[in-house]
């Protein structure tokens, strides 16, 4: 009951439910939903090349907390988990959420969780569904406790109240918790350069409360997605960080050097040195967005 049948393989694809979400398309996506062959050869490379992005990380085990967007489920998640990153050692949390799309946020860690994990959903008016918010705590090396919030806010086509009402949502969440708990939150914001330097989504609703990942560290990096159109860098994808974690009294430290982007694997660049996505057909890519890393450490 979503709408994501781009990705079946083509002999699911003569149904009338199928031709019919596809004739909502327009352009490239419309002839995708109807001609790719999403086939298990096709989604088996993808999980290679996702799970090898993931273990350049930490030689080979990958971070100890991953965040992820746009997740198709629950069961995607297990076989990229058991098939391809067992030595990881990592468990899945996971909420399906009411995205029309089909796409949902998730944590991996090998972290102990110190309490339940919390589905938040955007107070946005009734009829718009996307992904919610969702809020884990776990236990660091030395039992203090660290609160993750992973978001994957409304696309550009959205308007900007969305993404300005989104940020303004995570932040109250995280100004519930005790004032001592180290609170990271983190995912793909859709703000773009050109939507921050026009409106200061970030300047008004984030960095009151958060250090924000691009702005204290990654210093050469130049963005985490492309838009080719007009040739220019945004950081869609961003770390936000406490206050206590960067400059307070706290037993644990972003280290701002750390902050980089992960993309040092060749199929994960263009020749232009921009994110190159999975293109099925000539087999290239593995996401149009460049992960981005971070590590927290305990002060001496």
């Amino acid at each position: 009951r979503k709408n994501d049948h781009t990705f079946l393989p083509l002999s699911q694809k003569n149904g009338a439910d199928v031709k019919r979400q596809c004739g909502y398309l327009h352009g490239k996506n419309k002839r995708e939903c109807q001609s790719l062959d999403w086939s298990d050869a096709v989604l088996k490379t993808k999980l290679e090349r996702v799970a090898a992005t993931i273990q350049q990380i930490n030689n080979g085990a990958g971070p100890d907390i991953l965040l992820l967007q746009e997740v198709e489920n629950y069961a995607i998640l297990e076989r990229l988990n058991k098939e391809f990153l067992l030595p990881s050692n990592y468990q899945i949390i996971h909420f399906e959420s009411k995205d029309r799309r089909g796409i949902d946020v998730a944590v991996l860690t090998r972290l102990k969780q110190s309490e339940l994990p919390k589905y938040h959903e955007i107070p946005f008016k009734k009829g718009f569904d996307t992904r919610g918010i969702m809020e884990c705590t776990f236990y660091l090396p030395n039992h203090d406790e660290l609160t993750l919030f992973v978001m994957h806010l409304p696309a550009q086509m959205a308007p900007l109240v969305y993404r300005q009402k989104s940020m303004r949502f995570v932040t109250m969440l995280a100004q519930r918790l005790p004032k001592e708990r180290l609170v990271v939150a983190g995912g793909d914001t859709n703000i773009s350069s050109k939507e921050e330097k026009d409106s200061e989504i970030l300047k008004k609703f984030a960095e009151p409360y958060w250090k924000v990942s691009h702005k204290i560290g990654c210093k050469n990096c130049k963005g985490t997605f492309f838009f080719g159109k007009d040739q220019s860098w945004s950081f869609f994808d961003m770390f936000f960080f406490s206050g206590n974690l960067v400059d307070g009294p706290s037993r644990w430290r972003v280290n701002r050097g750390s902050i980089r982007l992960a993309n040092q694997l060749p199929f994960q660049t263009t020749a232009d040195k921009t994110p190159q996505a999975y293109d099925p057909p000539d087999f290239k890519g593995v996401s149009d967005h460049f992960p981005l890393y971070a590590e927290i450490e305990k002060t001496r």
